[in-house]
This record gives C-alpha cells, sequence and structure tokens, in this order.
C-alpha cells in the first residue's frame, strides 16, 4: 500500500506506527460505509472514510505489513458518544480498538486515537464544551487524537476519565476480548451474544440508507 512504500525502510518501528496511525487518522476520515463493518483494509481505502471497526481494520493490517505485532480487541461503548450525529435506539454498541506492540519497549499499549480525523476531533470538542456535554459528536471530551506509539491512547474509549462519572450511564460495561480481525470476532459472536446485523437481510438493504444522513450531519460539523 502506498502509504507503506512512500516510508523509507530506515524507519524505527516505532516512527512506522506514528506515521500508519495518523495516515489512518486524517487520510480516512471519520464516516460509515454502506457495507457496516464488513470492509478489507483496501476496501477502507477505496471508500475513503471509517468508524472504529473499519479503521481498526486497516490500522492493524498496516501494522502488519511493516512487522508490528497488533491484535484488535472488542468492547461495548455507550451509544451516546455519537450524540450530534445520530440518534440510536441501543444504548451500546460494539466498539473495536487495537492492541499495538511496541517492538523497543517489548509491552502492549492500546490506541483508538486514529479513529476520528484531526478537523473533526477539533469541532467536536468545541460543540462538547459549548454544551458542557463529556461525550458525543463521536468521541469524549478528554479524549486524545495525538499518538507517540508509547501510552495507551484513546479518543473514543477513554475509561480512566474521571468525568464519566457524570454520564448518564457507564461508558462501557463489557469486554469480549482480542481476536485477529473483526471477521473472526463475528465468527464467535453467537458465543458472546453479539448478533452479526449484516446477517439480517432488511438491515443489509437499509444500512446504507441509514448512513446518508450520519455522514452529512459529520461532514456538516467538520466544515464549521
Amino acid at each position: 500500500m502506498a502509504v507503506i512504500s512512500k516510508h523509507s525502510e530506515n524507519n524505527t518501528p516505532t516512527e512506522h506506527a506514528i506515521l500508519i496511525h495518523d495516515y489512518v487518522r486524517d487520510s480516512i476520515p471519520f464516516g460509515w460505509s454502506g457495507r457496516f463493518w464488513n470492509e478489507t483494509a483496501s476496501d477502507v481505502i477505496k471508500t475513503g472514510r471509517g468508524f472504529c471497526n473499519t479503521k481498526s481494520s486497516l490500522f492493524a493490517a498496516l501494522l502488519r505489513a511493516v512487522g508490528i505485532p497488533c491484535r484488535l480487541q472488542f468492547v461495548d461503548i455507550n451509544t451516546q458518544i455519537l450524540h450530534g450525529l445520530v440518534d440510536p435506539s441501543i444504548t451500546y454498541e460494539l466498539h473495536t480498538y487495537t492492541d499495538f506492540f511496541n517492538i523497543e519497549q517489548q509491552r502492549w499499549c492500546h490506541v483508538d486515537s486514529y479513529i476520528v480525523d484531526t478537523a473533526l476531533v477539533s469541532a467536536a470538542k468545541e460543540k462538547l464544551v459549548q454544551e458542557n456535554t463529556i461525550i458525543g459528536y463521536g468521541l469524549h471530551r478528554d479524549g486524545q487524537s495525538e499518538w507517540n506509539s508509547i501510552d495507551n491512547t484513546f479518543i473514543q474509549y477513554v475509561t480512566n476519565s474521571e468525568q464519566n462519572e457524570k454520564l448518564e450511564r457507564p461508558l462501557t460495561i463489557h469486554k469480549y476480548g482480542h481476536f485477529a480481525d473483526i471477521g473472526a470476532f463475528y465468527e464467535a459472536a453467537d458465543q458472546h451474544g453479539v448478533q452479526d446485523r449484516l446477517s439480517n437481510r432488511l438491515f443489509k438493504w437499509i444500512f446504507p440508507l441509514l448512513i446518508m444522513p450520519r455522514n452529512r450531519a459529520v461532514e456538516n460539523l467538520r466544515k464549521r
């Protein structure tokens, strides 16, 4: 992939990881595809936008392409994180983040700071401050989108924020564990009591229509 080939072979794993992170964050802006989670890394690049599931798939694929070990973690997240963009009918939604292995430090760190592009982060945080709201518009007010490849860094799954005590319901209530990719997770979804909505023909038909106003809302906020 171009994002890999254009970088020098002399880059350290840490330098590669940060470049890949920033590429996924800003070259693939936050948004939804009509195929929901079911996109390969190449699909995500062609679509040109993504959310936690698909951007995590791309991030992991690019890390592995340069020899960096990683895995995907699956948890649930309070759907109020999408307040202002989506009016969800459920209280919790599946969330994906990446476990990244820092080869130089020989330890794992956890990251989802690549999910929301910089332009949207700026506009969304401004809205959250204006509304005195903790989560919404695709992120957590205490979230961070800059990553140094060492620290655990989250823009959505910010479980250590003292502000979470003010939420109407917990930010998260369940962890499903780590998997190689999202396809592997959904193969075992029944074991976790999680339904793959893409198995529903009506959902597959209607979801591409549902995302149109969502993506418009995201784009309008980004342009503020």
